[in-house]
């Protein structure tokens, strides 16, 4: 599903780079996303390596702040949240929240943006019927982002890919996060 979402990406971005607009101009100011997210996770459980996979899905809320620094270049300090429902390997009831922080850069074409960051990636999963056995992981990793902003209001796809670390398992997360902005210019 993910593979899908991930060529879906690529495509618009090859087109987009290969569309001839003139530059929008990339504007300073604070931003604001709401939208939707969906991870899958695999991994291993140690000390028997057993293999772990699930999926989430759920809301995503967040926020950066565009810095210009040319006609066609911008660079975003970002952080995103997310609370999602989770299905698969694990117990029933189980949740799940995910926190990024991180710097995208974004080239500009027309109203649209490439780009490209790297972060910092948290996993808090909660069990619902024994908080004794909630934990959380983190981790470092990047994606790409393409998105249409042609006023105040903007559209945005993301594709992150970390690798988090847990005190007993280590996960290779994969996401998507689709949303809708308001920047303040």
């Amino acid at each position: 599903m993910i593979t899908k979402k991930r060529a879906v990406l690529q495509a618009i971005i090859l087109f987009a780079a290969s569309v001839n607009l003139a530059h929008a101009q990339a504007q300073n100011g604070f931003g604001l996303n709401i939208g939707l997210a969906s991870h899958s996770m695999e991994g291993t459980v140690a000390p028997s390596n057993f293999p772990i996979s699930y999926t989430s899905s759920g809301m995503s809320l967040g926020l950066d702040y565009q810095f210009a620094i040319s006609d066609s270049f911008s660079v975003n300090p970002f952080l995103m949240s997310s609370s999602e429902s989770v299905s698969g390997d694990l117990n029933s009831g189980t949740t799940t929240g995910h926190g990024i922080f991180g710097l995208q850069a974004r080239y500009w074409i027309g109203d649209l943006f490439v780009g490209a960051h790297v972060a910092s990636y948290s996993e808090v999963l909660l069990n619902s019927s024994n908080s004794a056995r909630d934990t959380a992981g983190a981790g470092t990793g990047g994606g790409l982002v393409v998105g249409w902003e042609p006023s105040r209001w903007s559209v945005t796809g993301q594709i992150d890919s970390p690798n988090l670390t847990y005190s007993d398992a280590d996960i290779k997360l994969t996401g998507i996060r689709v949303n809708v902005g308001y920047r303040w210019k």
